[in-house]
């Protein structure tokens, strides 16, 4: 009964918590992004079932571009300022062997350059910026509703940052 209690506590502050930076405003990693390259990596039992590469990846450009993210080639995003790419990690797990139903996970990074705060400011790294991640069960289709809704996330978020 205490430790209900606790983890209750725990969550509700959480969820507190959340709300406000939301509310607080926009990701100031999110500001003025001059776009996203979109690089997509679906572990080979995925794709062997029916989730493709190529859909996938198109079904998110479609997203960006609908919700005003310009879309960068690798060699547009090798040029940009901080070199922004939206990188998208499927894996997933069948059940049984039989089936076509998984145990996945899916991470969805927003990946730019950085600057150490404790140095001198000499090296630039890769880190991400911005995060989202799911871990679930369900069909094919079940996957790519889960991809969607994450990429309405990201897109929200930089709306929000993008006015």
């Amino acid at each position: 009964m205490v430790s209900g209690r606790i983890l209750t506590g725990i969550f509700f502050s959480l969820a507190i918590l959340c709300a406000v930076s939301t509310a607080a405003g926009q990701d100031p990693t999110l500001n003025d992004l001059p776009g996203v390259w979109v690089n997509v990596d679906i572990t080979s039992a995925l794709i062997k079932d029916g989730l493709g590469h190529n859909q996938v990846k198109s079904d998110i450009e479609s997203q960006l571009r609908e919700a005003g993210v310009r879309l960068l080639t690798e060699k547009q995003c090798r040029s940009s300022a901080g070199q922004p790419k939206l990188l998208i990690r499927v894996n997933g797990t069948k059940v049984q062997e039989n089936w076509k139903f998984y145990t996945f996970a899916i991470n969805l990074y927003l990946i730019q350059d950085v600057y150490l705060t404790r140095t001198d400011n000499s090296g630039i790294y890769q880190a991400s910026t911005w995060y989202n991640a799911v871990a679930a069960h369900g069909y094919i289709g079940d996957i790519r509703t889960r991809i969607k809704e994450m990429v309405y996330s990201f897109t929200n978020d930089y709306q929000t940052a993008n006015p």
